[in-house]
C-alpha cells in the first residue's frame, strides 16, 4: 500500500482524497503544517506528498521549498483551485511533479499518483526490502507522447505566441489550427463557432443555436462553407449537455446524428471551446497520421488549450464591440452640428468633432492635432475647474467674440473613482436664440407695461371722473349744502381709491416686504376690517371665531394690514349692502414650525372653479372696476412673510373660501403695548 501525505490547513482535502482513491491501494495521512513532518513521520515512510494551496504566488512556492527540504526524494503534487501558467512553471521548477486543479477528479488523481509512484523513488515495499536508505532523488520528467514535442511547457509557449493575433479572430484561428495540426499530427481539424453577439455588427444579435465552421484544415472547401453544427442535435447537443470531450469510438450513448456528423467531417474527437462561462464553439479533430490514438493527458492538454483559445476569442469579440461602439460614438459626435470635445484628466483631447473649430473659430495648423492650449482661455479655465475642482457638471452661456455660446460640461468617473476621469463638452451657438429671447422678453415687458398703463389709467380716470364733475359744478353749486356734502364724499372716496392703486403698485414693485415687528393677530384683523370699510360705501363687520387673544405675528405691519384688508375687501364686495365677514383661526404645527391658518368666508357666494384657479393672477378680475391686483399683491406680501394663501371653490371642507397661512411668532409682548 502506498502512503500519501496531504499537507493542508484544513482536513477537507485529505477527506476528499480518501473518497476519490481506492482504500486498498492508498493510505492518506494529513498534517496541517510542513514543519510537523520530522516530528510525525520519517520521510522514508512517505511515498507521495500532496500540497493543498489556494495561493498561486510566492507564498505557495515557499511552502513547496519547505516541503522539499523535509522530503527531498518524494514526488510532490500541488492541488490548487486557481492557477496561472507562470506559477505552474515556477512550481515545477521548484520540484512539483504535477498540478491538480480543484475540485479533484478521481480518475485523474489515480492516474497521476500511479505514474508518479511508478517513475519516482518506488513504493514502500521496495524500500523495506533492505536497509532503510534514502535513494537518490529522481525528479519525474513531464513527458508527453505528442510527436516531436519535448514538453508540455514548450507546447504552451509555442501556442502562447499565437495569442498576439487575438484582436483578429480569423487570423488567430488560422494560426491556431495550423500549429495544432503540426503538433498533434492529425489529418483534419475544423473549428465551429457561434457568431459574435454584437448589436452593431451584421448578423444575429441573440445567442445562436447554430455553429458555422469558422476555420478548418484538411477539409474540402464546399464542406467548410455549407456545413454547420447545431446545439439542438448531434455533436453540438452532446457537447452542450455534458460539457466534456466527445469521442466517436468511445461511449455507447453517442446518437446516430452525432455519428453521422463525425463520418461527414472525417473526425474522431469533438472538444468544447469554453470561455469558462459558456460554450463558444466546438473543435472536431480527425485521426493521427500515424494511426495512434490520443491519450488522456494529450486530450486534457487540448481541452485547456482550446479553453485559452475561447478566452482569446471572447476578448477579441469584446474588443470588436468596444471599437465598434467607439466608432459609432465618434460618428455621432462628428455629425452633430454643435461642437463636441472630450478631454481627459491630463488635459489631453481625446475627441473633437469638425464643428468645434467652426463654432470657436479655431485655426489649428495643418498636420497638428488640436491641443488644450488651443482653446480660448476663458473656456479652458471652465473646463479645468470641472476636471480638478470636483464639479459634476457645468452649463453656462459663454460670450465669445461677438457671439453667445452655450457650453455644457458633463463629468465622467471610471471605476467609482471620486476624481473626474474625463469630461464631455458640447458647445452650441446660441447667438440667434439669445437675440430672439431678448427680443421676446423685450416685447413681453412692453406688453406688460402697456397693460399696467391701460389698467392704471382706466382706474385713475374712473376716480377722477367724479372729481372732474364736481369741479365743473363748483362755481355755481358750491353754495348748496348738498353739493358740498357730495363733493366731500367724492374727494374722500376717490382719494382712497387712487391711494389703493398706488399702494398696490408699490407693494408689488418692492423686492421684499420684510417682517420687522410683532403684532397681535386680532389687532391686525381689526385694522384690516377698517381698511376694507374705507374702500366700501357700507361698513364691514368682522366675526372672529377662535382667534387667540395672545397670538402674535412677526410682520411688516403696513404691508400685512394691506394684504389682510384686500382679502376682507374681496369677500365684502360680494355683498350688496353691509357685510358681516366670518374669520376662523386655527393653529397647526408642520415641520417643527407653529403656524396659524386664517379662513375668510365670503358672506354670499364663494369662488367659481375658474376664479379659484386664476384669482391670484395679476390683472385678473371679474368686476368692471379695479386693477385686478388685490389678491396678486396679497399673495406676494404673504410669501414675503413666510406664509401663503389658498382659494377653494365650493363645496369644500376648508375653514374658509380663502385660507391664509402665517408662521406664529413665539416671543414676549413688547413693552408699551
Amino acid at each position: 500500500m502506498n502512503r500519501i501525505l496531504v499537507i493542508a490547513a484544513h482536513a477537507h482535502t485529505a477527506e476528499s482524497l480518501k473518497t476519490l482513491v481506492p482504500a486498498d491501494r492508498f493510505s492518506i495521512v494529513h498534517l496541517p503544517r510542513a514543519e510537523l513532518i520530522r516530528e510525525s513521520l520519517p520521510p522514508a515512510c512517505i511515498d507521495l506528498c500532496v500540497i493543498d494551496t489556494d495561493l498561486t504566488d510566492a507564498g505557495a512556492i515557499r511552502l513547496v521549498d519547505e516541503v522539499r527540504r523535509h522530503l527531498p526524494d518524494v514526488p510532490l503534487v500541488a492541488a490548487a483551485a486557481n492557477s496561472i501558467r507562470e506559477w505552474e512553471e515556477d512550481a515545477i521548477l521548484h520540484g512539483v511533479s504535477f498540478v491538480l486543479k480543484k475540485p479533484l477528479r478521481s480518475a485523474l488523481a489515480i492516474t497521476v499518483f500511479d505514474r508518479l509512484l511508478a517513475t519516482g523513488s518506488g513504493g514502500l515495499a521496495s524500500r523495506q526490502s533492505g536497509p532503510l536508505e534514502i535513494p537518490p532523488r529522481i525528479v519525474p520528467e513531464i513527458r508527453t507522447s505528442l510527436a516531436g514535442v519535448p514538453s508540455n511547457l514548450e507546447i504552451l509557449r509555442d501556442f502562447s505566441r499565437l495569442f498576439s493575433h487575438s484582436l483578429n479572430v480569423r487570423t488567430l484561428l488560422q494560426e491556431f489550427v495550423l500549429k495544432l495540426r503540426e503538433v498533434i499530427s492529425v489529418n483534419r481539424i475544423a473549428i465551429f463557432l457561434q457568431p459574435p453577439q454584437n448589436p452593431f455588427l451584421p448578423g444575429p444579435v441573440a445567442a445562436s443555436r447554430r455553429l458555422p465552421c469558422a476555420c478548418s484544415a484538411g477539409i474540402a472547401a464546399d464542406l467548410y462553407r455549407f456545413f454547420e453544427l447545431s446545439l439542438d442535435g448531434g455533436i453540438g447537443a452532446a457537447i452542450a449537455t455534458d460539457g466534456r470531450i466527445l469521442q466517436a469510438d468511445v461511449g455507447p450513448g453517442l446518437t446516430t446524428d452525432a455519428r453521422r456528423e463525425f463520418e461527414i467531417l472525417g473526425g474522431h474527437i469533438a472538444i468544447p471551446i469554453l470561455d469558462r462561462e459558456r460554450l463558444l464553439g466546438i473543435a472536431v479533430l480527425g485521426g493521427r497520421l500515424t494511426g495512434l490514438r490520443l491519450n488522456d493527458q494529450e486530450l486534457q492538454l487540448l481541452f485547456h488549450l482550446l479553453e485559452e483559445l475561447g478566452l482569446a476569442i471572447k476578448n477579441s469579440w469584446l474588443h470588436d464591440q468596444l471599437a465598434t461602439n467607439h466608432r459609432l460614438l465618434a460618428n455621432i459626435l462628428g455629425q452633430m452640428g454643435a461642437g463636441c470635445l472630450v478631454v481627459a484628466r491630463d488635459l489631453s483631447i481625446l475627441q473633437a468633432n469638425p464643428a468645434l473649430s467652426r463654432v470657436l473659430n479655431l485655426a489649428v495648423p495643418a498636420g497638428r492635432a488640436l491641443g488644450f492650449a488651443d482653446l480660448p482661455q476663458r473656456l479652458a479655465s471652465m473646463l479645468f475647474e470641472v476636471l480638478n475642482g470636483g464639479r459634476e457638471s457645468a452649463c453656462a452661456h459663454y460670450l465669445h467674440e461677438t457671439r453667445t455660446l452655450l457650453v455644457t460640461v458633463t463629468a465622467f468617473h471610471l471605476n467609482d473613482q471620486a476624481a473626474t476621469s474625463a469630461i464631455l463638452v458640447t458647445i452650441e451657438d446660441h447667438t440667434a436664440i439669445e437675440a430672439a429671447r431678448r427680443a421676446e422678453v423685450g416685447k413681453e415687458h412692453a406688453r406688460l407695461i402697456a397693460l399696467i398703463a391701460e389698467k392704471f389709467s382706466h382706474e385713475i380716470r374712473n376716480a377722477l371722473l367724479s372729481l372732474e364733475t364736481h369741479r365743473q359744478l363748483l362755481p355755481t353749486e358750491y353754495a348748496r349744502e348738498d353739493f358740498r356734502v357730495s363733493l366731500e364724499a367724492s374727494l374722500a372716496r376717490e382719494t382712497v381709491r387712487i391711494l389703493r392703486c398706488a399702494d398696490q403698485l408699490a407693494f408689488l414693485a418692492r423686492p421684499l416686504n420684510e417682517p420687522v415687528e410683532t403684532h397681535l393677530l386680532g389687532d391686525l384683523l381689526r385694522q384690516a376690517g377698517d381698511y376694507a370699510t374705507a374702500h366700501l360705501p357700507t361698513p364691514v363687520t368682522l366675526k372672529q371665531v377662535n382667534t387667540p387673544a395672545d397670538l402674535r405675528i412677526l410682520c411688516e405691519p403696513r404691508s400685512l394690514r394691506h394684504a389682510l384688508g384686500e382679502v376682507i375687501l374681496n369677500a365684502a364686495q360680494s355683498a350688496n349692502g353691509p357685510a358681516e365677514i366670518t374669520i376662523r383661526t386655527e393653529t397647526v404645527v408642520s415641520d417643527g414650525v407653529r403656524r396659524c391658518r386664517i379662513g375668510v368666508v365670503n358672506p354670499v357666494q364663494g369662488f367659481s372653479p375658474e376664479a379659484a384657479t386664476r384669482a391670484f393672477e395679476p390683472f385678473y378680475t371679474t368686476r368692471s372696476v379695479g386693477l385686478g391686483l388685490g389678491l396678486a399683491v396679497t399673495k406676494k406680501i404673504l410669501q414675503d412673510h413666510g406664509g401663503n394663501a389658498e382659494i377653494f371653490a365650493r363645496p369644500h371642507g376648508a375653514i374658509g373660501d380663502i385660507v391664509i397661512t402665517l408662521p406664529v411668532q413665539v416671543t414676549t409682548k413688547p413693552a408699551g403695548e
